[in-house]
């Protein structure tokens, strides 16, 4: 050791042995710097600065429990200084790597920091960590929250606010949290792209849509945006406009597969069926896997009445993924398949593609497969058969529970009503919130929304806030004639999500009928409109309302789109054919309401009156 450092001829005070400790330890001579540091510490004790320099080496080195020692004394010398909390939590946070029990100690001390000091940004970035760390993101989001009201604007904050929010499956919050700090922070990339992914997730996206073009140009140039963007128009129904973006997108990188493959989708949903197949074809060379373009071509040889080359599309796919060793993608694309047979009424062909499968007991796996079989054997009038499959399925599962749903179902279509409600009684016995939704599906698939409505509240009680069992709840008071309970549920619903396009259209369409509160009617359809621009129902819902406030002009360009929208909805053609009677445009109301009747409309008496007095002289 140098002289200087050994401090011959010097008065080697605990000061002097402190900074030799100090500068030995920027040289890298870890061991002079102990023996330095502990000599410092044995000439004054009290010194907590040492002791925190002293234990920070030794985290350094690895010696947490020695480090953890060090910084006990100097708490218990110093507690009121939160440099000497913040190092006691942090070398226990070291230390728990070894001792969970560490953790604990490590939390207490930064909440003690927090009592004192709520805007030490590192302190409580550390304690939101622990406590996510240990499950419990509710508290975290406290921390962040906290912080955040003392620190505005720091992105990464804010980004850990947002990940105890949906953690904590709080999305609602989370979504109102990144709403207000891009009302501060425009720019904020990742928080703009995050509201938009929660919106998507929830099924809105329009909004989504909305919250990415409503950014700044700097936003709006980053790839990420505006592959997120053109998916959102895509799934908003702005075909044209997310295909425009697609294809600028594509001049600059030609061979980006995710956008290559949105271009074949936008082309297929515009009716571009030729030019969606050359795409997908171009694509599946390069990635022969891929099931999502199997299918995709599939649908698109099958919309264009090749049916064969469809079928064929899904088997070649399924042999490639059996030989590859993808044995759930493979019998997925056999499911494709089976779903086309359906829709051709080939139920026998259907039954024999998937019997092979199903073992003597039915997998909770093979459901998708179950299913489709056990809806092809009720279609060939082989009821005996779905329900000894369904009886195979294995106990004590969540797909058992399915099967008692469609056994109840298969019971009440051919009259057994008793049987029914005996399998149902399972599911109610059961009382978990998903055996009450099956439950309540299969008492509205047969149309006992008065049966169905005890269930709901009972699985409410569950899941208070739960937006799809309220609408559910609020269609089976109105369809069971209860039409003030109907109001009551939609009100609470919209309470809690005021943009749930739905339940928007639900309340506005009610009120139109009934014609009431037309104007309050007009604007909640409207904003479902706006939500979802090329929903038929919604659109026709708009249409009506204008209908019935007699703003005749304005009602016929929504009934026209509707109908453009969704042409086989006989109630469209009724609405259209009563506004073209208003306009007296009599031969094209003879037409629609014929329309009407040939689509089967559930009204059918009412609209062959509508129709006869339009014969009469």
């Amino acid at each position: 050791m140098a002289s200087w450092a050994a401090g011959e001829g010097l008065d080697a005070t605990p000061s002097y042995h402190l900074l030799v400790a100090q500068l030995l330890t920027e040289e890298g001579d870890y061991r002079g710097a102990l023996e330095s540091f502990e000599t410092a510490i044995a000439g004054a004790p009290n010194d907590v600065y040492a002791r925190l320099e002293y234990g920070r080496l030794l985290l350094r080195l690895g010696r947490s429990q020695e480090a953890v020692a060090q910084a006990t004394v100097a708490r218990e010398a110093a507690p009121e200084l939160d440099d000497v909390l913040l190092f006691y939590s942090e070398a226990q946070m070291r230390l728990a790597q070894e001792d969970p029990a560490a953790l604990e100690k490590a939390r207490q001390a930064l909440e003690e920091i927090r009592a004192r000091q709520p805007d030490n940004i590192e302190a409580m970035v550390t304690l939101g960590q622990i406590y996510l760390g240990e499950s419990r993101p509710d508290e975290a989001a406290a921390v962040f929250k906290d912080l955040l009201s003392r620190r505005s604007g720091n992105r990464m904050v804010f980004s850990l606010l947002i990940d105890s929010l949906m953690r904590a499956d709080r999305p609602a919050q989370a979504e109102k949290a990144m709403q207000e700090v891009l009302d501060v922070d425009p720019g904020f990339t990742r928080a703009r792209l995050s509201l938009a992914q929660a919106q998507s997730e929830r099924g809105d996206h329009a909004s989504a849509a909305r919250t990415l073009e409503e950014g700044p140009n700097e936003v709006l140039t980053d790839p990420e945006v505006r592959r997120r963007l053109a998916f959102e128009l895509h799934q908003s129904g702005q075909y044209a406009r997310a295909l425009q973006l697609v294809e600028e997108m594509l001049t600059e990188d030609p061979g980006y597969f995710p956008n290559r493959y949105l271009q074949a989708m936008s082309l297929a949903a515009m009716g571009r069926e030729d030019e969606a197949i050359v795409v997908t074809r171009d694509l599946l060379r390069d990635h022969p896997m891929n099931l999502d373009l199997g299918v995709l071509l599939a649908r698109l040889l099958e919309s264009r009445q090749e049916p064969q080359a469809a079928e064929e599309t899904l088997r070649a796919m399924e042999r490639r993924l059996r030989s590859d060793g993808q044995i759930a993608a493979a019998n997925q694309a056999r499911v494709e398949r089976g779903l086309m047979l359906m829709r051709q009424a080939k139920w026998d062909k259907v039954v024999g593609l998937f019997q092979p499968l199903i073992g003597r007991q039915v997998a909770p796996g093979d459901m998708d497969m179950v299913l489709i079989l056990v809806e092809a054997l009720v279609r060939a009038d082989r009821h005996d058969e779905a329900l000894q499959l369904l009886a195979r399925i294995e106990p004590d599962t969540p797909a058992e529970r399915r099967g008692w749903a469609r056994q109840a179902e298969i019971f009440f279509d051919l009259g057994r009503d008793r049987e029914a409600e005996e399998v149902l009684s399972r599911l109610a016995a059961e009382g978990t919130l998903d055996d009450l939704t099956l439950l309540a599906e299969v008492y509205q698939s047969r149309q006992r929304y008065d049966e169905s409505i005890p269930v709901l509240e009972r699985a409410l009680e569950l899941d208070p806030d739960s937006t799809s069992l309220l609408f559910w709840l609020a269609a089976a008071n109105e369809r069971s004639g209860k039409k003030r309970q109907a109001e009551d549920v939609l009100q609470q619903l919209l309470a809690i999500d005021r943009d749930f396009a739905p339940a928007l259209n639900y309340l506005g369409y009610m009120w139109a009928e009934a014609g009431e509160n037309l104007e309050r009617a007009l604007l909640l359809v409207q904003q479902a409109v706006d939500i979802e621009p090329d929903n038929g129902a919604f659109v026709d819902s708009l249409g009506w309302v204008h209908f019935q406030l007699g703003q005749y002009e304005e009602a016929r360009g929504f009934l026209e789109r509707a109908a453009s929208l969704v042409g086989d909805d006989p109630e469209v053609y009724e609405h259209l054919g009563d506004l073209y009677v208003v306009l007296g445009r009599l031969e094209e109301a003879r037409e629609v309401y014929q329309r009407a009747l040939d689509l089967e409309a559930d009204n059918a008496a009412v609209v062959r009156g509508k129709l006869d007095r339009l014969a009469q002289p």
